[in-house]
């Protein structure tokens, strides 16, 4: 048997020579007297007219739709997202298990609504997801989950940078922390921008002990 590479498409239910895809057709040799038999396709190198179905011997389910898989790649969450993304994103409910405080009990609703902002900041932040329970304890302490929170009592409140937002930090942090294009202070009070430049101040500060320290209930001022 000799073997014929064809350019081939197959289009509703009919058997179409092209140029954009190769079939292999297995047909019998001719014969030493220079005929060929009437059950084989004689081809060429270049063919771009159609052949039914019949003429190339074959059977095709006219019922039979073509069908595609596309793999795609798993992406984090917070890579597909835009830097406006991140600044729109809102206080949502968690559906989650619920969040257990460290020192007992579960962290409260009005905090725990901000979990989604506090995981896409601690993605971007390389945080273990682990860490997420101190945290957000942290946070019921700092501002009891209130974006808008000031406090104009203590001393950085009368040197004129009072702590705000989720988790209460000066405009001086907020601006050698924030994240890429969002360093003008108007953005503090921002969830997602507070909480990234918390975050970072923490990481660069202390390290990861001290969210190891929120996870096991010490939650001390930072």
């Amino acid at each position: 048997m000799k073997r014929h590479i064809l350019p081939a498409a197959i289009a509703g239910g009919s058997f179409l020579i092209a140029a954009t895809a190769l079939v292999t057709i297995d047909a019998p040799l001719a014969s030493a007297a220079g005929t060929t038999p009437a059950n084989s396709v004689s081809v060429t190198n270049q063919i771009s007219h159609p052949l039914s179905e019949n003429a190339l011997g074959l059977s095709l389910d006219k019922n039979l739709k073509p069908t595609a898989t596309v793999t795609k790649k798993a992406v984090p969450a917070s890579t597909q997202m835009t830097l406006q993304d991140k600044l729109d994103l809102g206080p949502k409910k968690w559906t989650g298990a619920p969040i257990v405080h460290p020192e007992g009990g579960y962290i409260n609703s009005n905090v725990s609504r901000w979990a989604n902002v506090v995981l896409v900041a601690m993605k971007d932040r390389h945080i273990p997801r682990k860490y997420l329970p101190g945290i957000l304890s942290q946070m019921q302490q700092e501002s009891m989950g209130d974006p808008n929170a000031v406090n104009n009592y203590d001393s950085n409140a009368a040197m004129g940078t009072p702590s705000k937002g989720l988790l209460q930090v000066i405009a001086p942090t907020y601006q050698t922390y924030a994240a890429k294009g969002l360093s003008n202070p108007k953005y503090l009070t921002n969830p997602y921008a507070n909480v990234y430049a918390s975050l970072g101040y923490v990481k660069d500060s202390y390290g990861m002990s001290k969210f190891e320290s929120w996870n096991s209930g010490a939650n001390q001022a930072y």
